[in-house]
Order: C-alpha cells, then sequence, then structure tokens
C-alpha cells in the first residue's frame, strides 16, 4: 500500500530527526552553515536547487518545493 508506506517513511522522518536533536549537533551545524561560504547564488538559483529537495515528512510530495514555497509567502503577506 503506497499510502501505508508513505506515513511510515514520514513517521520514521521525524522520529529520526527527534531522537538526532541535541544541542551538540545543533550547535555543529550552526558552525558549518551559518558562515554562509559554501556557495553564491542568486534568489532564484537559490529556489530552483530547492526544487531538487525531497522533504519526506512532507505527504505532499507531488508538488514541487518552489510551490509550496509560494503558498507559504502568499499565506504570510496575506496575514
Amino acid at each position: 500500500d503506497p499510502e501505508a508506506a508513505r506515513a511510515a517513511a514520514v513517521a520514521e522522518t521525524y522520529r529520526l530527526n527527534h531522537s538526532l536533536q541535541t544541542v551538540d549537533f545543533v550547535e555543529k551545524q550552526a558552525a558549518k552553515w551559518l558562515p554562509l561560504a559554501h556557495m553564491k547564488m542568486s534568489v532564484w538559483d537559490s529556489l530552483a536547487l530547492l526544487n531538487e529537495l525531497v522533504d519526506e515528512s512532507d505527504p505532499d510530495t507531488d508538488l514541487p518545493q518552489i510551490q509550496h514555497l509560494f503558498q507559504t509567502a502568499e499565506a504570510l503577506r496575506a496575514a
């Protein structure tokens, strides 16, 4: 059953996220990523890169990530 498999994948993603999200892990990731020295790109290039991301915690994986981005931006603008 594809829906059961998707639900199991989402549950496992959240389980891993919650079990691995320690202060030490967060501090290491901040030290690694917050200098923002990995690459330079335009906003539009970063949105195109985001579109390649597969978010297993998102049950609506049929929509491109960029569509989710614009939905969120419009909802925030309207709020």
